[in-house]
């Protein structure tokens, strides 16, 4: 396995779920008209090329496509205005790389005896889970399935369900073999 820089990740998260997203006129405009980034495809950016990343999503069905997630997660360090800053030149980049994140950590996290997240790895992973949110609860229904980033609605519904189903796991001491 590679290793993932969750250190940084989860010290920068604090500041990343308080950050407002205040997106232009033009910003609107352009997540309409390109919600799938495709806009970005002729123009130079020097931390993420989210064209190459969609495209590659699309090619590396989860957890295969963990690698994009690093490389992209590596140009993205340093504070949550880089997060943001991102965001605004292709908004569903970071939701996308926060959902297969967010995922990976909850299904790779260290389980108690009784098949169960440790206290640790579920707070991890709701702060995870907290900011894909921030970005996605945000948006018009149907958004992300209209621009087509390989995750779904659906997906992050899903996930949120499980976080949640967890959480009820946790505190009610309930092997997670006896709630499925």
């Amino acid at each position: 396995r590679r290793a993932w820089p969750r250190k940084a990740i989860f010290l920068l998260l604090p500041s990343l779920v308080a950050s407002i997203l205040d997106p232009t006129e033009e910003e609107k405009r352009l997540v309409w008209k390109y919600p799938d980034c495709s806009h970005l495809a002729t123009q130079g950016y020097k931390r993420v090329d989210w064209p190459r990343v969609r495209e590659d999503l699309h090619l590396y069905q989860y957890p295969n496509n963990m690698h994009i997630i690093s490389e992209v997660l590596d140009n993205l360090t340093g504070n949550s205005a880089a997060y943001d800053e991102e965001a605004r030149i292709c908004l569903l980049g970071v939701p996308a790389i926060f959902y297969y994140l967010t995922r990976y950590t909850y299904e790779t996290a260290d389980r108690d005896a009784a098949g169960l997240l440790t206290d640790e790895m579920l707070r991890k992973t709701t702060l995870q889970y907290s900011v894909l949110e921030n970005y996605v609860s945000s948006f018009h229904p149907g958004i992300v399935n209209t621009a087509n980033w390989s995750f779904t609605d659906t997906d992050v519904m899903g996930l949120r369900k499980e976080i949640l189903k967890s959480y009820q796991q946790l505190h009610a001491k309930v092997p997670a073999a006896e709630t499925k």
